[in-house]
């Protein structure tokens, strides 16, 4: 919260836009902070707007010179799960990886090798298709997308060794677009070719 309150300290003005320059911390027991606001939106001050959006976010009361006082579950709909993705770069399969991605929505993770190579794999620092879906299910991600990966392997090879430890994997190709809705919409879901725009229609003369 204080990212807020030095924003509104030192942007707000006394007595101008929708915010005047009163605000009260919340207390060491956890109770709610304040902010002072007035009723209009005017135009000129959308700073000042998204400071009192962002403020009662954040857990503040604003509190208007009408004595009307409005608090976060008045305007604001129940708590919910964002939407994370965990992007690694070349990599062995690691720990802090595990951790960074735990409960992601999608692990996008390399895979180099299959698990023939894995010696190899290991000498250069990068990972097996296997040993990136044993990241990807022990961090209890929802769907693992597979990169990086050698020319001497066709992405279903790589995908079904895989699908073998962690079954919600995929290898996008080029134009491929990955959709991450919001949790109660459902899992996030390859889209084939969904980045590639429609050919325009040439339109020829008929004469």
């Amino acid at each position: 919260m204080s990212g807020t309150l030095d924003r509104l300290a030192s942007e707000v003005q006394a007595g101008g836009g929708l915010l005047a320059n009163a605000v009260t911390p919340a207390a060491a027991d956890g109770a709610y902070g304040s902010v002072a606001a007035s009723g209009r939106r005017a135009a000129g001050h959308e700073a000042d707007y998204a400071l009192l959006v962002e403020a009662i976010h954040e857990g503040y009361l604003l509190h208007y010179a009408s004595g009307r006082v409005v608090r976060p579950e008045d305007v604001l709909g129940a708590p919910r799960r964002g939407r994370s993705i965990v992007l690694t770069g070349d990599t062995a399969p690691a720990d802090s990886v595990v951790a960074a991605a735990a409960g992601a929505d999608v692990l996008v993770h390399e895979a180099t090798f299959l698990a023939d190579e894995r010696d190899r794999a290991r000498e250069t620092d990068h990972s097996t298709a296997e040993g990136a879906a044993r990241v990807a299910r022990d961090a209890g991600v929802k769907l693992l997308a597979l990169t990086h990966l050698s020319a001497r392997y066709a992405g279903s090879e790589v995908a079904d060794e895989a699908r073998t430890v962690f079954p919600q994997t995929v290898v996008p190709r080029d134009f491929d677009l990955i959709d991450v809705p919001l949790p109660e919409r459902g899992p996030p879901v390859l889209v084939e070719r969904g980045g590639r725009r429609p050919r325009r229609q040439d339109v020829g003369s008929d004469a």
